[in-house]
């Protein structure tokens, strides 16, 4: 080991740059996800090659698990709106109330259906 090393013509930055056809970004994944990513190359291979080849073929399958699962997302939200607005009305109405039975129908339906 040297007593002095002269690092006054270093670079920062990555020793190999990335290939290029290939951008680097910062991205955030639940740590699930990630360890499941890796635990598929080990032995070899890259995890990050391995992310981008799913994305690809989500891209080009035209997106459909996605939409499919925003559609059920947005579906579970106007649920929980409703059955919000249900709780309101239902307590504004009070426990005996013409439309409590009603209202207390409904509510059993949706939660029912489940879409909650």
């Amino acid at each position: 080991m040297k007593d002095h090393y002269d690092f006054s013509h270093g670079k920062r930055g990555a020793v190999m740059p990335p290939p290029p056809n290939k951008v680097p970004i910062s991205i955030r994944l639940d740590p699930d996800v990630l360890d499941w990513f890796k635990s598929q190359v080990k032995g070899g291979g890259s995890y990050q090659a391995l992310i981008n080849q799913a994305l690809r073929e989500h891209m080009e399958s035209g997106g459909a698990a996605m939409r499919d699962e925003l559609a059920r997302a947005q579906v579970r939200h106007l649920a929980d709106a409703m059955l919000k607005t249900l709780q309101t009305l239902r307590n504004r109405s009070g426990a005996n109330g013409p439309d409590a039975k009603a209202l207390d129908a409904i509510s059993e339906e949706l939660a029912g259906a489940g879409i909650r």
